[in-house]
């Protein structure tokens, strides 16, 4: 019982937290993808300080045409919602009518529901919302960023003294960030691959 109310009151300070830690979250995770990149720059002899700037430089950049691109097609998909949901609604009910020639009745099932095909349309739309409202908290994420990545230099340093054996070994810890780099970078080809197969088949 003492576990399951433990669980109850995580789960509610997660959730009151959740305009907090999103973008905290979002900046370890970029944070994650580019700390090679700030680390190759300290190798080539710039400062932390600059090679932290020029990272954040093309970070900022990146982020600011991703939201153009996004505020632009959510434009466009907004300008197409009625298109889409009349047609999602004339193929739901040819659909219902072809299954009722096959002998297959679906009145009786949908009769009383608030089933609705163009309400898809809908959801989608509030889905890339959200989505948008969580990237809006730009100048958070981006400064908690800063900070993060001012640490990524030091931070083998730090954590050998906070565990008290200067030769603690943390070839573990490099190994996840390896394994995590790993992953973004298979997930990005898949998802272009994805992309490029979608506009093709458009």
């Amino acid at each position: 019982l003492l576990v399951l109310a433990a669980l109850i009151i995580i789960v509610a300070g997660l959730k009151l937290a959740g305009t907090l830690l999103l973008p905290f979250m979002v900046a370890v995770f970029l944070s994650v993808v580019v700390a090679p990149f700030v680390l190759w720059l300290e190798r080539r002899g710039l400062p932390p300080s600059g090679a932290v700037m020029i990272t954040m430089v093309v970070v900022v950049g990146v982020m600011l045409g991703f939201g153009a691109l996004a505020t632009r097609s959510i434009a466009g998909f907004e300008e197409a919602v009625p298109g889409y949901r009349a047609a999602l609604d004339s193929a739901f009910a040819q659909l219902v009518e072809w299954l009722g020639d096959h002998g297959v009745h679906m009145e009786a099932v949908l009769r009383g529901e608030s089933l609705e095909p163009g309400m898809v349309v809908g959801m989608a739309g509030s889905f890339v919302g959200n989505v948008i409202a969580a990237l809006s908290n730009t100048a958070l994420v981006v400064l908690t960023m800063v900070f993060i990545l001012l640490e990524v230099a030091g931070f083998p340093a730090k954590l050998r003294a906070a565990l008290g054996d200067p030769e603690a070994d943390l070839s573990e810890l490099s190994e996840i960030m390896a394994e995590v780099q790993r992953y973004l970078g298979l997930k990005t080809v898949v998802s272009a691959g994805t992309g490029l197969s979608v506009i093709v088949l458009l």
